[in-house]
C-alpha cells in the first residue's frame, strides 16, 4: 500500500480577486509532482499554504498524519520550501548561513552543502549575499535546503534565475534524492520543463483548482 506523506483536505483560501479551492489531494512518498498552470492560477498560493507561510480559511493539511500546529519542529525538520523569491539575509555569508542551518536542522550536513556549492561554481563562502547575483543567491538557498535531507521539498518556479546547466545539475541531484532518500518533490511552473528525466505526476491547475492529472508532460 502506498505511503502518503502529505494530505490536503478541502482547503480553501479567499482573496479579494481570487479564490483557491476547495482542494483535496494526497501526495505519495518518493514521488515527483509537477503542478503546471498559467501565472495567477494559484500554484504559489497552494505552496504557501502547504508550507505554512499563510493559512487556509477552511480545510486541513496533514504531514505524515499530523497537523502543523503543535508539530512545527517535527514537520519543519522534514519539509523544505524553495520559493520563487530567495529569502536570504543580505548581510550574511553562505558560511554563516550554514552555521545557522546546522543549529536549526538536526540533520544538516555541512560537507554536502559545501560539495553542492562547489559543483554550482560558488567558492565565495565568505562573500555577503548582497554581493551575489539573483542566480547565485538561488543556488546558495537550494544548497542549504537540500543539505538537511528534507523528506518533502516544495519548489516554486525553480527554473527562474537559473541557467540551463545549473538546472540540469540540480534536477539530476534531486532525481538521485528521490531515488535514494524517498524524497517527495512538489514543483510548480508556468512553462514546460524538458529537463525532467524522471516522469513526474502532472497536475494541471487553473483558476484556483486542480483540474487534471496525467503521467505525461505533454498532457
Amino acid at each position: 500500500m502506498a505511503e502518503m506523506c502529505l494530505e490536503i483536505r478541502n482547503i480553501k483560501k479567499r482573496y479579494r480577486n481570487f479564490t483557491l479551492g476547495e482542494i483535496s489531494y494526497s501526495f505519495e512518498k518518493g514521488k515527483w509532482y509537477y503542478i503546471r498552470g498559467d501565472n495567477g492560477s494559484g500554484k504559489t498560493t497552494l505552496l504557501n499554504l502547504i508550507s505554512n507561510y499563510t493559512f487556509p480559511d477552511t480545510g486541513d493539511i496533514f504531514f505524515w498524519g499530523k497537523r502543523m500546529k503543535g508539530n512545527e519542529i517535527y514537520i519543519k525538520n522534514r519539509l523544505s520550501f524553495i520559493p520563487n523569491y530567495v529569502p536570504l539575509p543580505k548581510h550574511l555569508t553562505p558560511k554563516v548561513l550554514s552555521d545557522l542551518y546546522r543549529n536549526m536542522y538536526n540533520k544538516f550536513d555541512r560537507s554536502l552543502f559545501e560539495k553542492i556549492l562547489k559543483e554550482l561554481g560558488i567558492d565565495e563562502k565568505n562573500n555577503k549575499i548582497a554581493e551575489m547575483s539573483d542566480g547565485m543567491k538561488k543556488k546558495v538557498f537550494i544548497a542549504l535546503e537540500i543539505s538537511y535531507y528534507p523528506e518533502i521539498m516544495l519548489i516554486d518556479e525553480i527554473n527562474n534565475d537559473l541557467d540551463r546547466t545549473t538546472a540540469l545539475f540540480l534536477f539530476d541531484l534531486l532525481e538521485d534524492l528521490v531515488q535514494s532518500n524517498k524524497l517527495t518533490i512538489i514543483m510548480t511552473s508556468h512553462v514546460d520543463i524538458d529537463i525532467i528525466k524522471r516522469e513526474p505526476i502532472i497536475i494541471i491547475m487553473n483558476d484556483g483548482k486542480l483540474q487534471k492529472y496525467s503521467l505525461k508532460l505533454d498532457a
